[in-house]
């Protein structure tokens, strides 16, 4: 029994498909749910605050986040800072896909936050990685490297 997709040509089971006729036939699809990765350093949210944002992404209207998976490579530390944590939203809300997760414990294989969000903005959102500080701002850090990784989808167009 062949295989069909809706406007495309029909496939059978067993038959070797080029690249080329591939990329041809099958460049209209979106792709199901994908994992990005944003990478985040203590330079890119250095400040003379205790609370700073980087951007991560920018959302189309199209897109949903299924998951948000956050681990830190090196441990945020520097100055007098006694605490900080980071956390993923949008400026409105600063933790609409994750909460605070602690970047200044020690890296380990089970020091990570993965959350399932399932998640759609109605307008093009930018994706923002808030940072906070406790004791010092954020100035004074002098390392520390966290990646962000969103699982995200495209709503196929009618």
């Amino acid at each position: 029994m062949a295989n069909t997709l809706s406007g495309f040509s029909t496939f059978s089971p067993g038959t070797v498909i080029s690249s080329s006729n591939m990329n041809t036939n099958l460049s209209g699809l979106k792709n199901g749910p994908t994992w990005h990765k944003y990478t985040v350093a203590y330079t890119d949210i250095n400040a003379a605050t205790i609370t700073n944002d980087a951007v991560l992404v920018t959302l189309t209207s199209d897109e949903i986040v299924h998951n948000v998976y956050v681990k830190h490579s090196t441990a945020f530390a520097g100055g007098s800072i006694s605490n900080i944590a980071a956390k993923v939203g949008t400026s409105a809300t600063t933790d609409r896909y994750t909460t605070d997760f602690d970047i200044d414990q020690t890296v380990a294989d089970s020091a990570y936050q993965l959350t399932s969000v399932l998640l759609k903005e109605n307008t093009t959102t930018a994706l923002i990685l808030t940072v906070s500080a406790t004791g010092a701002n954020l100035d004074s850090l002098t390392a520390g490297e966290i990646d962000v990784y969103i699982q995200k989808s495209v709503l196929p167009t009618a």
